[in-house]
C-alpha cells in the first residue's frame, strides 16, 4: 500500500507529477497555433508527435503526466533521491515537501524551455542550397530539384514575383513603377 510510512521510499518514486508547460500558457502559442492554421499547417501542435514519458523532448501537451522514476533528467532524479520523506502522505504532494516540488516543476520548466529552443534552432539550421550540392557531389539536375519542390514554389534563390500565374501583374507593376522611376531621374 503506498499510503503507508513504511513504503513511503519506493511509493514516492512512483507517484505522478501533472506538469504544466509554461509554454502553453503564453500568449504566442496560441498565436502561433493561430498563423499556423491560416498557413495551412497543422492546428494540434501534438498532432504526430508521439508523448514522452521520460522528458527527453519538450511537452506536446499543456498538462502531461510524468511519473517521478521515469523522468530521465540528473537533477530532478536528485532531488527525489535527496528529500526526505514527509511525516504523514498528502493529497496534495503525496510524500513529498512543498519545497521540493517546487524544486522539480522548476527544473523541469527550464528544462523543457531549453529542449523547445534547442528543437527550434535544430528545424532553423536546415541545409542550404550550397550545402545541397556538396550532398549530392556537387552534380546537380533542374529535374531533380523540381521534383522535391512543391507545386508553385518559388526556387532558391528566384525573387519572388518573376514566376508566372498569379504573380504577373506585380511582375508588371515592379516594371511599370521601375520605368516611372527611371523617368524621373532623367528629368531632374
Amino acid at each position: 500500500d503506498p499510503r503507508v510510512a513504511a513504503n513511503a521510499g519506493e511509493a514516492r518514486k512512483l507517484q505522478v507529477i501533472d506538469f504544466r508547460d509554461r509554454f502553453y500558457r503564453q500568449p504566442r502559442a496560441y498565436f502561433d497555433a493561430i498563423e499556423e492554421q491560416r498557413s495551412g499547417g497543422i492546428v494540434d501542435q501534438s498532432e504526430g508527435q508521439v508523448v514522452d514519458h521520460h522528458f527527453r523532448t519538450p511537452p506536446v501537451n499543456r498538462s502531461q503526466l510524468y511519473q517521478y522514476t521515469d523522468i530521465e533528467d540528473s537533477v530532478v532524479q536528485r532531488i527525489i533521491a535527496e528529500t526526505d520523506c514527509v511525516e504523514r502522505i498528502t493529497w496534495r504532494n503525496g510524500w513529498f515537501t512543498t519545497a521540493a516540488l517546487r524544486d522539480i516543476r522548476e527544473r523541469m520548466a527550464v528544462r523543457g524551455e531549453v529542449m523547445r529552443r534547442l528543437q527550434q534552432a535544430s528545424l532553423l539550421s536546415l541545409p542550404g542550397p550550397s550545402e545541397s550540392l556538396a550532398l549530392d557531389g556537387g552534380q546537380c539536375s533542374a529535374s531533380a530539384g523540381e521534383q522535391d519542390r512543391p507545386a508553385g514554389a518559388v526556387p532558391p534563390g528566384e525573387p519572388r514575383g518573376e514566376r508566372g500565374g498569379g504573380d504577373e501583374r506585380r511582375g508588371q507593376e515592379a516594371a511599370q513603377n521601375a520605368e516611372n522611376a527611371q523617368g524621373n531621374d532623367e528629368r531632374q
